[in-house]
């Protein structure tokens, strides 16, 4: 599919020349023009103006064809790129087969799905054996210390009122009496 762009047809038709102005006038009038007049010097002005004009907008024309254009090379980089055929059939199908693999991996020895599948992607055909070696016991124990780490909770902004007042609030005296309160001792 090919886009091509034309300019509007009023700037393909030819520009009658300055030259070719004067012989109409003088034709028209059978008068022999001696020296050039004020009309003229102002039709020249005009002409650069609108020289110019058609400069700008030609390049104008030109920006928005490139624009263009770079939109179509990449609808048909895209095109290209999506038209390859995808193995998601097979890919599905092995990430399946995974799946199930590590369910009965971590039913069979005790293990979380995800150490299952930690143990499973390191060593594809892991046995009990494999389980056994002190290298995948202290990957296994990592796991399980990651997963404790993540389940304490974070330090708290929030302070702890006792009797309508903070910490800072308080007295020594009611320090010393609300200590195991504010703590969260017995």
């Amino acid at each position: 599919m090919t886009l091509i762009l034309t300019p509007p047809l009023w700037r393909m038709a030819k520009q009658p020349s300055m030259d070719e102005n004067i012989q109409d006038i003088d034709l028209v009038n059978n008068d022999v023009i001696d020296e050039p007049t004020e009309d003229v010097e102002t039709i020249d002005s005009t002409e650069t103006q609108d020289t110019d004009n058609e400069l700008e907008e030609l390049r104008a024309f030109k920006a928005n064809v490139e624009k263009q254009n770079a939109i179509k090379r990449r609808l048909e980089k895209k095109a290209q790129t999506s038209s390859k055929p995808h193995s998601t059939n097979t890919d599905d199908l092995a990430e399946v087969k995974f799946f199930h693999k590590v369910e009965l991996f971590a039913e069979e020895n005790g293990l979380t799905r995800q150490q299952a599948r930690k143990v499973l992607s390191l060593y594809p055909e892991a046995t009990q054996e494999t389980l056994r070696d002190p290298f995948v016991q202290a990957g296994i124990k990592a796991l399980e210390h990651q997963k404790r780490f993540n389940a304490v909770p974070g330090v708290s902004n929030t302070t702890q009122k006792v009797g309508g007042k903070t910490f800072s609030e308080m007295s020594e005296n009611e320090r010393k009496a609300n200590w195991e309160k504010m703590v969260g001792g017995k």
